[in-house]
């Protein structure tokens, strides 16, 4: 397990939804095929609330082979391959899972937002073909309209890897750092649902990514600045595509309109009718962006 890139993704999201073997023969499996369960449960055991631990079923493992035998048929074969294909493999089984698990009053007070966790933009590509919006029109068929958004993370420097992931666990247990993040991933997401001007995005999103970037600074010790992008579904409005500086930087963020195969997920009905749940349809990715 990459240390590093997890402690990016403990920030980045509020959650983590990690695989783990069903039982103690599914661990020796694993372990045989290059795991470290032991390292796997030291991860989960920090982590503490900040991850749901979801058992690797055999109905996971037999989606994940043909979810990787299509990825293997466009050509796709790598390690980070493999590693985006098990979070969009999980999706359709993530929410009936933490649904079963969880008290009711534990689950998210917002609709959840699945965001599938990629090494790397191919890897991303590979699942979701993005492709570049025009200013007019409609998608192609098995494509929807979204954004991609490249910003800055900074991410803990630390003496070693466990002392990076460490000062991760730390950092995303801050409140000032969760609101901070909160705040701007909820921006964000608007993005794609109402029509937002250039100068609107100045001023709100470029603040809200500085007080995120200042929270992790604050809390996480020497920090050093990475870029992520996310894909994120709906239709982006009157937005045009763009680069922003933050308060006083050099260009801190780029919004692009683009078409993209979003995997979908629809809940199934809850009882009650006011399940979390329900509004959550598409999922999006994240991957590191190359500078």
């Amino acid at each position: 397990m990459d240390m590093r890139s997890l402690a990016r993704e403990i920030l980045l999201y509020d959650r983590l939804v990690l695989p783990v073997p069903e039982d103690l023969d599914e661990a020796d499996r694993w372990d045989g095929q290059g795991w470290d369960t032991n390292q796997l449960d030291y991860v989960a055991k920090h982590l503490g609330d900040l991850a749901h631990l979801v058992p690797w079923s055999q109905e996971m493992r037999s989606a994940w082979k043909d979810h990787m035998s299509l990825l293997a048929a466009a050509g796709v074969t790598s390690d980070g391959a493999a590693y985006g294909a098990t979070p969009t493999t999980m999706v359709g089984f993530i929410w009936d899972d933490v649904a079963a698990h969880q008290p009711r009053d534990a689950l998210p007070p917002v609709p959840p937002r699945i965001v599938a966790a990629y090494l790397s933009q191919e890897e991303a590509a590979a699942d979701f073909e993005p492709v570049a919006a025009p200013v007019k029109g409609s998608p192609p068929a098995g494509r929807r309209s979204g954004i991609l958004l490249t910003q800055p993370i900074e991410v803990p420097r630390g003496e070693d890897d466990e002392d990076v992931f460490l000062r991760a666990v730390r950092t995303a247990r801050e409140p000032e750092f969760a609101s901070a993040r909160r705040a701007l991933y909820d921006y964000e997401d608007r993005l794609v649902m109402e029509d937002r001007t250039d100068a609107d995005i100045v001023r709100a999103l470029g603040r809200l990514l500085d007080d995120y970037t200042a929270a992790a600074r604050d809390h996480a010790g020497k920090t050093k600045r990475q870029w992520v992008s996310r894909l994120i579904a709906g239709g982006g409005g009157a937005l045009a595509n763009s680069q922003f500086a933050g308060a006083g930087k050099p260009v801190s963020l780029a919004v692009r309109k683009v078409f993209a195969r979003f995997p979908s997920f629809v809940p199934g009905p809850d009882p009650a009718g006011i399940h979390p749940g329900e509004a959550l349809t598409h999922v999006g990715a994240g991957f590191p962006a190359p500078r």
